[in-house]
C-alpha cells in the first residue's frame, strides 16, 4: 500500500462489467456496489452464495451495477423480474424499489416498487410496465424513502424473461457536430431527442428536443475526443437553437462533465420562436471533458420543443489511456527512504500527514492480483507534507529518484523537494524540460544528486514538504504525466533488468495462442481479464512459451510475467 493513499479523496469508481442477468451471485462479477451509506457483500447461506445488503440511512440508499449487456424490456409480454427476497430480522412491512436506468436512445428510466415482511425468503415477480426500452444499469433501493429507516437484506436468484442487447458501440462524435450522421443524436434523459430536417431548409440536418416538463431534463453527448476547454482564448461554444413554440423567455444551460477539471456550465436564454445563434465563452482554469449536456428548460418545469444545430469551438483532445505499471526500483533497504513507493517495503518513509493542491487520480496500473498504484497528474498541481515531528535529516542520500510517464505533446512538468528551516520554507525545482530532455510514451528513471538540490538552497537537515506542478513555460493544459517510485538511495539507482527485458507477443490479436517470447527468462505467467480476474495461469521456466486462448471469451486481456527480479505487464486481445 503507498504511503499517502489515504488521503486523497477519489470517487469510488465501480468496474461495472458484470455478467448479463440472470444473477444467482455464484460469481463475485454479479455483485452490486454499495451507494449511499449502503455496502453488499456475497456470503454462503445455508451452502447458497447470496448477496447480503446492508442499509443506510437516507432516503435513497441503494445498491447498483452496470450490465455487460443492456437489459431489454422492451417488450411488454416479456419483461418480468424475478427475484428472492429476505429480511434477515422481521423489520415490518418495508417499502424497496428495482430500477433500470442508462436507457439507450432516450429511453426512460423505469422502476416498480415492492414491499417485504417478515424474515423469511420470499419471492417478488416485478411486471415492468410497458414503454419500457433497454438498460445498462439496474438500481436496488433498500428502504426506499425511509429516511433513517435501515435493514439487513439477503438477494438472489435476480432473473428476466426478458433478452440481452449488446451495448452501442463507442461514440465517434466530435466537435464540430452538425447533425448529418446518425452516431451525433444526443442522449434525451427525461427529454426525447431525434434526427429531423430544419422546417425551413430541407438540406439542413438538425437535432429535436423535446422537454418532458421536469427541472433538469436534457440531452447528453459522449465524445469519442474529449473537447478542450483549457486555453481560454479559444474556449467558446458556439451553436443554433429554435424554440418551435415561442412559450417565452426560457433558461437553458449547456454544461460539461467527467473531465480533467471540475464541471463547468454556462447559462443562455431563448426568446420566441425562430433560429437563434448562441455563443457561449466558457472561463478560464477549465481542463478537457468527455460529456456534454444540454439542460433544456433548466430549473422550471417548462416544456418545449428546440431545434439545435451547428456545434463548433475548442479543440478535440484523445484522451490518455494509463499505461503499465512502471518497472520495480531496484533500492535495498537499510538505503533507502522512501516517499511514494509500494512495489517495496521500506523501513524509512516519507510520513505524510497531509496533503494540498489537486491531484487527476491515482489508479492502479497492475491489472493482477497485486497493486501498483501510481499519482496522475492533468497538470494542476498537487504536493504531500509532514506535519509534528518533522521536517526529516535526509542528509545520509545522495540521490532523488522517481519515474514518469508522460503523453505524447507533454513539454515537461516540475518536481520540487521543500525544506523548512526554522519557519522558512522554500522550494527549489528540477524542471523535466529544463534540466534533462523530456520523454514521452514510456517510463522513464530519473536520478537526481541531492547535491542539486543542496546547491539551489535545500537544506537536506530539514526535508519538509513535496510536491509536482506544470511546466513554468507553458499557459495553456500542459497534458497527463504519471509519477511513480520516489526514493532516496545512498547510491546511484538500477532499474530492474527483468522490467528493462524485451517482449514479443504474436499474434495479437488471435483466435486460437498467443505466442510469447522474452530476452529472459519468465518463471509464471498470469492472465488477467479487464476485471482483474485470472483466468489461466502457467509455468514456463523458459524464454518461449504458448498461451493457449481457446477456452477464452473474446476481448482484452493483461499478462503477468514474473521472472526471477520482477514482474512484468502486457496486454493482449482474443478475437
Amino acid at each position: 500500500m503507498k504511503k499517502i493513499t489515504l488521503l486523497f479523496a477519489l470517487l469510488a469508481m465501480s468496474f461495472g462489467y458484470s455478467q448479463s442477468l440472470p444473477f444467482d451471485f455464484s460469481d463475485p462479477e454479479q455483485l452490486m456496489t454499495g451507494q449511499e451509506g449502503t455496502s453488499a457483500s456475497i456470503i454462503d447461506d445455508a451452502g447458497n452464495d447470496v448477496m447480503e445488503i446492508v442499509g443506510g440511512t437516507t432516503d435513497w440508499d441503494h445498491v447498483s451495477i452496470t450490465f455487460a449487456e443492456n437489459v431489454d424490456l422492451s417488450d411488454d409480454a416479456n419483461n418480468t423480474i424475478t427475484l428472492r427476497f429476505k429480511p434477515t430480522t422481521d423489520l415490518g412491512t418495508r417499502n424497496h424499489i428495482l430500477k433500470f436506468e442508462g436507457g439507450v436512445g432516450g429511453d426512460a428510466a423505469t422502476e416498480m416498487g415492492f414491499t417485504s415482511s417478515g424474515a423469511d425468503w420470499q419471492d417478488i415477480t416485478l411486471d415492468m410496465p410497458a414503454g419500457a426500452g433497454n438498460y445498462s444499469s439496474m438500481i436496488l433501493f433498500t428502504d426506499a424513502g425511509g429516511g433513517t429507516a435501515t435493514g439487513t437484506y439477503l438477494v438472489d436468484d435476480i432473473a428476466c424473461t426478458c433478452g440481452n442487447i449488446a451495448p452501442p458501440p463507442p461514440s465517434e462524435a466530435t466537435l464540430p457536430i452538425d447533425f448529418s450522421d446518425a452516431y451525433e443524436l444526443f442522449e434525451g434523459v427525461g427529454a426525447v431527442t431525434s434526427l429531423t430536417v430544419d422546417p425551413l431548409d430541407a438540406n439542413d440536418a438538425v437535432m429535436e428536443v423535446t422537454s418532458g416538463g421536469g427541472d433538469w431534463d436534457h440531452a447528453k453527448i459522449e465524445f469519442a475526443q474529449n473537447v478542450d476547454l483549457s486555453d481560454d482564448s479559444n474556449n467558446t461554444i458556439s451553436f443554433r437553437i429554435n424554440p418551435l413554440n415561442g412559450t417565452g423567455s426560457n433558461n437553458h444551460l449547456l454544461k460539461f462533465e467527467n473531465g480533467t477539471t471540475a464541471p463547468t456550465e454556462v447559462g443562455f436564454t431563448t426568446i420566441g420562436t425562430g433560429w437563434q445563434d448562441v455563443s457561449l465563452d466558457f472561463p478560464a482554469g477549465l481542463g478537457n471533458y468527455p460529456l456534454m449536456i444540454l439542460f433544456t428548460d433548466a430549473g422550471s418545469n417548462g416544456q418545449d420543443t428546440y431545434l439545435v444545430d451547428d456545434f463548433s469551438g475548442a479543440t478535440n483532445i484523445v484522451p490518455v489511456e494509463d499505461p503499465e505499471a512502471a518497472p520495480i526500483p531496484n533500492a535495498p533497504d537499510g538505503e533507502t527512504y522512501s516517499i511514494y513507493n509500494d512495489t517495496n517495503s521500506y523501513s524509512t518513509t516519507f510520513p505524510v500527514a497531509y496533503s494540498f493542491g489537486t491531484l487527476s487520480d491515482e489508479p492502479d496500473l497492475d491489472p493482477g492480483a497485486s497493486e501498483n498504484k501510481a499519482l496522475k497528474f492533468d497538470f494542476s498541481f498537487a504536493g504531500w507534507g509532514q506535519g509534528e515531528g518533522g521536517p526529516d535529516d535526509v542528509s545520509s542520500y545522495g540521490f532523488v529518484n522517481f519515474m514518469y510517464w508522460a503523453a505524447p505533446g507533454v513539454p515537461g512538468f516540475q518536481f520540487n523537494m521543500i525544506s523548512n528551516v526554522g519557519g522558512n520554507v522554500t522550494e527549489h525545482t528540477y524542471e523535466i524540460g529544463t534540466q534533462e530532455a523530456v520523454v514521452t510514451g514510456e517510463w522513464t528513471q530519473v536520478s537526481i544528486p541531492m547535491s542539486y538540490f543542496t546547491n539551489i538552497g535545500f537544506s537536506s537537515t530539514d526535508f519538509f514538504q513535496w510536491k509536482c506542478d506544470a511546466f513554468m513555460a507553458v499557459v495553456h493544459d500542459p497534458g497527463v504525466v504519471f509519477f511513480d517510485n520516489l526514493i532516496l538511495t545512498q547510491n546511484a539507482l538500477s532499474v530492474n533488468s527483468f522490467n528493462a527485458a524485451e517482449f514479443t507477443a504474436f499474434p495479437n490479436p488471435t483466435n486460437d495462442n498467443w505466442n510469447i517470447s522474452s530476452s529472459v527468462q519468465m518463471n509464471s505467467i498470469g492472465v488477467f481479464n479487464v476485471l482483474g480476474r485470472q483466468v489461466l495461469t502457467l509455468a514456463p521456466n523458459a524464454n518461449e512459451t504458448v498461451i493457449d486462448a481457446t477456452s477464452l471469451k473474446t476481448g482484452i486481456y493483461f499478462v503477468k510475467i514474473e521472472g526471477e527480479n520482477g514482474s512484468k505487464t502486457i496486454k493482449l486481445i482474443k478475437e
